[in-house]
């Protein structure tokens, strides 16, 4: 069994974390990308519980919003006690009580303020913020963008590396349509916790084969909704 280096504390809290169980998984140590989420709500504050403890310790977040009190009941970060906080603020305080080392914040929409680069995520909740932002991953230098979609008990979860032709083909293809051809649910059907959390798991444990050179699938569905549970994947423009 390979024995790790020992862990350098985090200068802020102290702590020296251990990862020596994970490391053929995902090992912090080779991977010191910042990670940008654009969008604190639901899908983001989902993911980064998980990527903070498996190792991703830099961020960058985007949100103009203020949490309200429909935000407490569908993600893993707000409290009640947190109502009409900022959310980038909050989500900041949360990344570095738990070992974050670097976290940047943004209270406001990305329109292209900043160029995009390295790992981004987004987890916003309309077609032409979807759009406003591939064009700047297509634009910058973005390595692996993942776009997380939720609506009722139904998320799926695209990768796309910008790089790849084949993958940017298929995505503006059948992925960047308008908000007017997006499905419309009833106010007490749009969402719940558990899709978001479930996108979180996906998006997590993709980052983890990207990180050891496996690629992963361009499209992940899971609908709660079905009585089975339904859930696929597809690979587009590389091998599984």
């Amino acid at each position: 069994m390979t024995t790790p280096a020992a862990p350098a504390a985090n200068p802020t809290t102290g702590f020296a974390a251990n990862y020596a169980d994970q490391i053929a998984i995902f090992d912090p140590s080779k991977v010191d990308e910042v990670v940008t989420i654009i969008g604190a709500g639901g899908i983001g504050a989902s993911i980064l519980p998980t990527i903070l403890t498996m190792g991703f310790t830099r961020f960058i977040l985007w949100d103009p919003d203020v949490i309200e009190d429909r935000n407490v009941t569908t993600n893993l970060i707000f409290r009640p006690q947190d109502l009409y906080e900022v959310k980038v603020e909050r989500v900041k305080q949360y990344l570095l009580d738990n070992g974050a080392t670097e976290v940047e914040i943004r209270q406001e929409a990305f329109t292209g303020q900043e160029p995009l680069s390295g790992l981004v995520i987004s987890g916003v909740d309309t077609m032409s913020a979807r759009k406003e932002i591939w064009q700047h991953v297509v634009d910058g230098d973005v390595f692996l963008y993942m776009d997380g979609r939720i609506g009722g008990e139904h998320a799926t979860l695209l990768v796309v590396e910008p790089f790849n032709p084949i993958q940017v083909e298929w995505y503006e293809k059948y992925w960047l349509f308008d908000d007017e051809q997006a499905a419309t649910l009833p106010c007490t059907a749009r969402t719940v916790v558990y899709p978001a959390v479930a996108l979180g798991t996906f998006m997590a444990a993709y980052l983890a084969r990207w990180s050891r050179g496996v690629t992963p699938p361009a499209q992940t569905d899971i609908n709660f909704a079905d009585p089975e549970i339904f859930f696929q994947t597809i690979f587009v423009g590389d091998e599984a």
